[in-house]
């Protein structure tokens, strides 16, 4: 009995549930770059050249993906570099600091 009351409360729970609209999505991509120092373009040049400092090969990742603030709101920027191979431990992640343009690279093992 108490499953099914659990169940029918997750329902009425994501029958509740909205997705945002292309205006919302809109206005939040541009919220995100207005509360930005660096722009997406300085970003991917920052991390591209994190990524070669550590001697890795650019051509053996995917396209980077590219998020502001992804965790916390502590003005960081985070760039995923995949590996083309899709491994689990393939790949590596530059963080970088919006105010400083320092970077950090963790490397997937």
């Amino acid at each position: 009995m108490q499953v099914r009351h659990c169940l029918s409360i997750i329902s009425i729970a994501l029958c509740c549930l909205t997705l945002p609209s292309e205006a919302e999505i809109t206005k939040s991509i541009t919220t995100v770059a207005s509360k930005s120092k660096l722009s997406k373009d300085q970003v991917l040049q920052i991390a591209r050249f994190a990524v070669k400092k550590h001697g890795l090969k650019l051509d053996s990742f995917q396209d980077p993906e590219v998020h502001f603030e992804l965790v916390r709101k502590d003005q960081s920027w985070t760039v995923f570099f995949m590996d083309k191979t899709m491994a689990v431990d393939g790949g590596c992640m530059v963080i970088i600091d919006d105010n400083t343009g320092r970077f950090q690279l963790v490397i997937g093992h």
